[in-house]
């Protein structure tokens, strides 16, 4: 029995550890405030300096 429990709780936790790490991330993102949902697509004036058009974006 404790042979299967810790099968069912190691990838859930790992799961749960990536989730919470990927949504700390989110919000701190989005608590910033400098970059909005919609420049996904369309990168912030401040880094659009730093590509270079001709390799299609380098940093």
């Amino acid at each position: 029995m404790s042979a299967n429990w810790a099968n069912l709780i190691v990838p859930i936790m790992g799961a749960a550890i990536i989730a919470g790490a990927g949504i700390v991330a989110w919000v701190s993102i989005r608590a910033r405030g400098s970059r909005p949902r919609y420049t996904v697509a369309k990168p912030p004036k401040s880094s659009s300096y730093q590509i270079n058009p001709k390799t299609g974006g380098r940093y």
